[in-house]
C-alpha cells in the first residue's frame, strides 16, 4: 500500500516536473528557420517582401538592359559625329596631297610648302574640329575604336616634331607622285577605317546598310583622287614616273570595284543622289582623259584638242570636280547617319525612361495586391478562429474567478 503511494506521488512529481518546463525560445534559430511555427503576421510580411524582391529584381534586369542600349546609342550617336568631321578631314587631306604631287617636280621643298600653305591652312581647320571630337573617345568605346581613335590623334597631333608637320615634310622631300600617295596613306587610311567602325554595337539594319555605303564611297573617292595626283604630276612632268601608269590602273580598277559596292549597299535614294550629282561635262571630260591616256599609254591629249601646257591645268580641275561631286554625296549620307543615330539615341532613352516608370508603377501594384490580399486573409484567420472558439463569460466559484480558455493551439495572429 505505502509503495503504491510512493509511486504516485512520484508520477505526479515527474509530471509537474516536465509541465513545468519553459517552453523552446521563439526567437532560437531553430524556431526562426521552422516556417510552420512562423505567426501569420511573419509569414505575411515574408510574402510581400518575396513579391517585391521578385520584382525589384526582374525590373531591374529590364531597367539595366534598356540603359545600357540607350549607352550604346549614345556612343553611336557619337561616333557619328565624329566620322561626319572625318569626310571633310579626308577630303581636304587628299587636296593637299594632290596638289603636293604636281608641285613637287617644278619646286624645292621650301617654295613647294609656301605655294602649299592655303590647303595647309584648310587641312589644319578640319584636323583641329576633329581632334577635338575625337578626344572625346573614352573608356566606354571598344578597344578597337579606342585603337583607331588613338592611331587618328596620333596622325593628327599638332605641333613641329609630330603628326602633319612630320607627313609633310617627308612627302615634301618624295620623288614621285607615289611616294606622296604612300605617305598620306596612313592617315587616310586610318580615317576612313574610322568611318566604318560608326554603327559598330547597333543592331539597327537601316544605319549599318548607311555606315557600309559610306565607307565604300569614301574608298571610292580615294582611289579618284589618287588618279588625279598621279596624272597631274605625270603631265606636269610630260612623262610616267616609274610605275605611275600602273598605279593610275589600278586606282582606276579600285575605284569600279568600290563603287559597285557602294550601289549594292545603298539605299535606292542614294544611289539615285550619287548618279544625278556625280555628272556633268567635266565629270565625262576627266572620264574621257583618263580612259584616253590608259588606252593610248600616252600623254598627249592633242586628239581631245587639249595642249600639252594646258594638260595637267586641264586634268586637275575635271577630276577635281568628279572628287569634289562624290564628296557632296559622301557629306549627304553622312549627315544621314548622324540624324539616324540621333533618333535611336533619343527612342532608346526615351525606352529606357518608360521602362523604369513602368517597372515602379508595377512594384506599387504589386505591393498595393499583396497588402489586401494578407489583410483579407488575417479577416479571415480571425472569424474563422471567433467561429471555432467563441470566448466565454466568466464563472465564479466560492468567491474565486475562473476564466474560460480557448485551447492553446489557435492560430497565432501577432
Amino acid at each position: 500500500m505505502g509503495d503504491h503511494r510512493t509511486a504516485t506521488a512520484r508520477s505526479r512529481t515527474g509530471t509537474t516536473r516536465q509541465h513545468g518546463k519553459e517552453p523552446a525560445d521563439s526567437t532560437s534559430p531553430a524556431r526562426w528557420m521552422a516556417v510552420r511555427d512562423w505567426p501569420v503576421s511573419r509569414r505575411l510580411f515574408a510574402l510581400i517582401a518575396l513579391a517585391l524582391l521578385m520584382g525589384l529584381v526582374f525590373g531591374g534586369l529590364r531597367v539595366a538592359s534598356a540603359t545600357d542600349s540607350a549607352s550604346e546609342f549614345s556612343r553611336v550617336a557619337q561616333l557619328a559625329q565624329l566620322g561626319e568631321r572625318v569626310t571633310t578631314l579626308v577630303q581636304a587631306l587628299q587636296d593637299e596631297r594632290d596638289q603636293m604631287a604636281g608641285v613637287i617636280p617644278t619646286a624645292k621643298p621650301a617654295q613647294a610648302a609656301t605655294g602649299l600653305a592655303r590647303w595647309y591652312q584648310a587641312t589644319d581647320a578640319a584636323a583641329a574640329q576633329t581632334r577635338t571630337l575625337a578626344a572625346q573617345v573614352d573608356g566606354s568605346f571598344p578597344a578597337n575604336i579606342q585603337s583607331l581613335v588613338s592611331a587618328t590623334l596620333k596622325d593628327l597631333a599638332p605641333g613641329q616634331e609630330a603628326g602633319l608637320s612630320v607627313l609633310r615634310r617627308t612627302a615634301l622631300t618624295s620623288q614621285s607622285a607615289l611616294a606622296v600617295i604612300v605617305d598620306y596613306a596612313g592617315p587616310i587610311d586610318d580615317l576612313i577605317t574610322l568611318t566604318g567602325q560608326i554603327a559598330e554595337g547597333s543592331n539597327d539594319s537601316g544605319l549599318t546598310t548607311s555606315v557600309q555605303s559610306l565607307t565604300s564611297l569614301a574608298m571610292a573617292k580615294d582611289q579618284a583622287a589618287r588618279q588625279r595626283a598621279l596624272l597631274f604630276n605625270s603631265f606636269t612632268q610630260g612623262q610616267f614616273a616609274d610605275g605611275e601608269l600602273q598605279a593610275l590602273e589600278t586606282a582606276i580598277a579600285d575605284q569600279a570595284g568600290d563603287l559597285a559596292s557602294f550601289r549594292k549597299a545603298a539605299s535606292p535614294s542614294d544611289q539615285s543622289l550619287e548618279r544625278t550629282t556625280v555628272a556633268g561635262p567635266l565629270v565625262n571630260k576627266a572620264d574621257l582623259i583618263a580612259q584616253y591616256v590608259t588606252g593610248a599609254s600616252g600623254l598627249d591629249l592633242s586628239a581631245l584638242n587639249i595642249a600639252p601646257r594646258q594638260a595637267a591645268a586641264a586634268w586637275f580641275t575635271a577630276m577635281s570636280a568628279t572628287v569634289q561631286q562624290m564628296q557632296v554625296v559622301e557629306q549627304s549620307i553622312a549627315r544621314s547617319v548622324v540624324d539616324r543615330s540621333l533618333v535611336l539615341k533619343r527612342n532608346a532613352e526615351g525606352s529606357a525612361l518608360l521602362t523604369s516608370l513602368v517597372t515602379l508603377v508595377v512594384l506599387l501594384l504589386v505591393l498595393a495586391v499583396t497588402v489586401i490580399m494578407a489583410r483579407s486573409m488575417v479577416r479571415a484567420l480571425r472569424t474563422l478562429r471567433e467561429a471555432r472558439w467563441p470566448s466565454r463569460p466568466c464563472t465564479c466559484r466560492s468567491g474565486s474567478a475562473s476564466l474560460a480558455k480557448p485551447p492553446s493551439r489557435s492560430p497565432t495572429l501577432s
